[in-house]
């Protein structure tokens, strides 16, 4: 047996068949007390599996957060035993007990959708990823003049004026997903039709919402000519990149402009140009083309900060004569909140062939005892413990008294150039797995905290607790309620959009290299 002072490390109220209302507890007459230095925790493991020390480190905040939980949800009647704080203790031998003896299942899923729009940045480039096959993302946007004839002489377009040139400015804003020094092949496309936001349904405790986005799998057509093709070295780019756009594509809108074409000039003051968008080019799309081993983020307006962030602009350069004097013209983006990232994956190439948006999944079974979850993509890892809610195996009247989930990212599956997701939720996935128009819902209706207990450049370890989770699925059972809720990793932070490509691969319980478990302290009442 492992001995661990278990119980000085926590305080809280132990249940012993029921969940009771606090209320009814504190009217309660008696409690019995548990002792608080119990020397003895017994640890229970799988047969013929290897015997490990376990260091329990306990944040503070974790522990006060374990302690409010179960008293708002637990309480106890005059014949049951609880461990308060503060109080004397009495010499009662009451053990706590420690196991992994857990089934634990693990797929990858892929998301209907993931929310791509209006994130601030414009991802363009592809890479051959090891595991998955080719990741492509491409930026789709629209853009005006936003010419007013009332400041037309002020911005020197007079009829005098002479056209040099126009140039694509893209601005990188750091984020770099792959090989930096190698040259990065994009093109850059004129859409053939406007576009809108998709209308996206939502059922929020039964009430029906709409949501207006673009999302990673959306699709607006563009001519396939290229207005023109360009390359750069992410690692030698400056602040920004200028791409030189056809003489003749700026002088006709130049003359447009100088002529005070309505398409080109807004005359009533308004603040939108449609005419534009309507007549002239609905927007443009950057897009990956070639063999590349690199995805560039770049910087783009929101419409929380259009005026803040310029993002990508096309810039006109001309001159006025007698006196000499240079100028030069921004158009700007228009409507920034429908810029959006298309971002796609040719499973065809990797382990995940066959998988389907919004389907079951792929078991870690077949792909390698590895699981994966990818920002963007939407790749999700569902994680089903089907004997959590049998834990009479472990006793009479068990109770959880600390839960958690550890996995490993797979050490050889991440690098300075790719690296791991910035952040990560656990949601519970309600009807055994299903992915719905009613989305996640988080433990308690936000996504729950994920700690990282390593990471460095070879080892990234995550510990999650779940012991709400453990409660829910005991109350399931108790119920015999056999559709158990599931675990659901995923690349988000309170349902925040996506803005990188950044992927994890995680170990299933049987890999030997990175393996998933689930650590319990429990303890019985006779």
């Amino acid at each position: 047996m492992y001995s661990n002072n278990f119980f000085k490390t926590r305080s809280f109220f132990l249940k012993k068949n029921h969940v009771f209302s606090l209320e009814r507890a504190n009217k309660r007459k008696k409690n019995l007390i548990l002792p608080l230095n119990f020397n003895k925790v017994e640890e229970h493991y799988p047969q013929n599996e290897t015997r490990l020390q376990f260091i329990m480190q306990i944040n503070p905040v974790y522990r006060l957060f374990v302690f409010l939980t179960a008293l708002s949800f637990m309480a106890c009647t005059s014949d049951e035993m609880v461990l308060t704080v503060g109080e004397d203790v009495m010499s009662d031998d009451h053990k706590a007990y420690y196991t992994e003896n857990f089934t634990i299942n693990s797929k990858t899923k892929l998301a209907e959708y993931e929310t791509t729009n209006n994130t601030g940045v414009a991802l363009c480039g592809s890479y051959i990823d090891d595991y998955i096959g080719e990741i492509t993302t491409n930026t789709v946007f629209k853009i005006s003049p936003n010419v007013y004839t009332s400041n037309i002489e002020n911005n020197g377009f007079l009829r005098t004026a002479i056209f040099d040139s126009m140039v694509f400015i893209m601005r990188p804003n750091g984020y770099v997903y792959g090989d930096t020094s190698s040259n990065v092949n994009l093109a850059i496309y004129k859409l053939t039709e406007d576009y809108d936001l998709d209308s996206i349904r939502n059922i929020v405790d039964g009430i029906t919402y709409y949501n207006t986005l673009m999302k990673n799998n959306s699709t607006t057509s563009y001519d396939p000519v290229p207005v023109v093709n360009f390359s750069f070295v992410p690692e030698d780019a400056d602040d920004s990149i200028e791409v030189v756009l056809p003489q003749d594509l700026g002088q006709e809108w130049f003359d447009n402009i100088i002529t005070q074409n309505d398409n080109f000039v807004i005359n009533t003051g308004e603040t939108s140009d449609k005419n534009f968008i309507e007549n002239v080019l609905p927007g443009l799309t950057v897009r990956s083309v070639g063999n590349n081993s690199t995805i560039v983020g770049f910087d783009m307006p929101t419409s929380d900060n259009s005026d803040a962030t310029p993002g990508m602009t096309i810039r006109m350069y001309y001159h006025t004569l007698g006196p000499h004097t240079e100028w030069a013209y921004d158009f700007t983006i228009y409507q920034p909140s429908y810029q959006y990232n298309q971002i796609t994956a040719d499973f065809s190439q990797g382990v995940l062939s066959g998988i389907e948006a919004g389907g079951e999944g792929i078991s870690s079974t077949k792909t390698n005892n590895l699981t994966f979850i990818q920002s963007g993509l939407g790749l999700m890892t569902e994680i089903e413990i089907p004997t959590l809610n049998e834990m009479y195996v472990f006793g009479t009247n068990p109770t959880i008294i600390d839960l958690n989930l550890d996995f490993i990212a797979e050490p050889r599956s991440f690098t300075n150039n790719i690296n791991l997701p910035t952040a990560m939720s656990i949601d519970l996935l309600k009807n055994n797995g299903l992915i719905n128009s009613s989305g996640l819902t988080g433990f308690d209706g936000t996504s729950a905290a994920i700690s990282t207990k390593t990471l460095t450049d070879y080892e990234a370890e995550y510990s999650i607790p779940i012991s709400y989770y453990g409660w829910q699925e005991q109350q399931l059972f108790n119920s015999l309620d056999i559709d158990h809720q599931t675990l659901l990793l995923t690349a988000r932070q309170n349902g925040s959009f996506i803005s990188n490509v950044n992927r994890m691969v995680i170990g299933d319980a049987n890999n030997n290299d990175c393996q998933m478990k689930v650590k319990m302290y429990y303890t019985t009442f006779e």
